[in-house]
């Protein structure tokens, strides 16, 4: 009785420390300082149309700092679940609208909104340099963290074409990479087994283990050993579930010829809905990097070291530049400009606030040249 009874007055001293030294953290902080995800049949993920200021902070959802404290990251997700302003969903007449589709580096991370300007993303501040210049044009933001090749195909014979596009651009290579390596896609593992819907229900972190686990995160010492638990147990990183497998220099055949079908569709299905398709190479650490770079390159997601996801870019950038010139689309060139400088880019292929800027100057200038080639500036 003596032991019980020193134990639990161990514990009640370790949880009083606990909820002395550290913030209160949950499940629901998780998804309170987090993007809110919903599931799409066609896209496997998306944004939920919340019209708001969204923190995004993980000290703040893993309890490692007060939620009155300074966000890390705030991004404005509108009400149609596109990051950056509200925009009519029925075109008005005379407009030019823009779509820029891809992954976290066309969503732009590294740079926050806030609640005076909720257009800092590199999509958003280029439509601001074409209206300085006297284009009457929308530059919309569609760009998804994990989004591939595959989902912006989905996305605009599903969505997009709704909106009335004139233009839609693709800008991704990293997450296609991602199903290069030995144990990606094949005959015998087509992507579709490879790729699910996502769960919002199937995150641990962000939802609880039935009726005891909830009962039992009362207790925040609890809660702290939980999630080291969960950390030791699933293999996560910053871009979600990580693949199992050994890291080498090659892969097969059919994941680049998964690209170039993809980047083939996307050209027809924007074409089939009256928009002009334009394909863009994008910028990574891993073409030339600079010293030092490596390190900031992260090699586990496609199972690929240097030498390998070095070849795997100079394919898809290669695959890219002939889909453009055998289908006579316009090619933004960003990987040329932009790729292997440490100022412009963060990690392997997310943008740094300079290289936004940069980017944001690239694509005005782009786009500019594409609207003269039609009406010109407007007066």
């Amino acid at each position: 009785m003596a032991v019980l009874l020193l134990v639990a007055a161990g514990l009640l001293l370790s949880e009083i420390v606990v909820r002395l030294v550290l913030p209160y953290s949950s499940p629901e902080t998780i998804r309170a300082y987090s993007l809110d995800y919903e599931s799409s049949p066609f896209t496997r993920i998306r944004f939920g149309p919340t019209g708001r200021l969204v923190e995004v902070d993980p000290e703040k959802a893993w309890g490692l700092k007060p939620a009155d404290a300074e966000s890390e990251r705030t991004f404005y997700i509108n009400d149609l679940g596109f990051r950056g302003p509200s925009f009519l969903p029925r075109k008005p007449t005379g407009l030019t609208r823009v779509f820029v589709l891809g992954g976290s580096a066309v969503f732009d991370q590294s740079v926050s909104d806030d609640a005076i300007s909720v257009g800092n993303s590199w999509p958003n501040r280029a439509q601001t340099l074409l209206e300085d210049r006297g284009f009457e044009v929308e530059v919309i933001n569609a760009g998804t963290p994990s989004h591939s090749t595959t989902d912006a195909v989905g996305r605009l014979g599903t969505e997009i074409w709704l909106y009335e596009p004139d233009i839609v651009i693709l800008y991704n290579a990293w997450n296609d990479i991602k199903n290069f390596h030995a144990y990606g896609i094949s005959p015998e593992e087509p992507l579709h087994r490879h790729v699910k819907p996502f769960d919002p229900t199937a995150d641990p972190y962000r939802n609880y283990l039935g009726r005891v686990d909830r009962a039992l995160s009362v207790s925040q010492l609890y809660m702290k050993f939980r999630n080291r638990y969960l950390g030791a147990r699933m293999a996560v990183g910053e871009e979600g579930t990580l693949p199992t497998g050994s890291v080498a220099s090659d892969y097969g055949p059919f994941g680049p010829r998964q690209y170039e079908l993809n980047l083939r569709n996307f050209v027809d299905v924007a074409r089939n809905i009256g928009a002009r398709p334009v394909l863009a190479t994008q910028a990574s650490l891993v073409q030339n990097p600079e010293a030092g770079a490596e390190e900031r390159i992260d090699f586990r997601y496609q199972l690929l070291d240097q030498r390998g996801l070095a070849r795997a870019f100079e394919e898809v950038y290669e695959i890219t530049r002939n889909v453009a010139t055998a289908e006579q689309v316009p090619l933004l060139d960003a990987a040329t400009v932009l790729g292997g400088e440490s100022a412009y880019l963060t990690d392997h292929v997310h943008l740094s606030p300079e290289g936004s800027e940069a980017m944001a100057q690239l694509v005005a200038e782009f786009l500019a040249s594409l609207l003269k080639e039609t009406a010109g500036p407007q007066s």
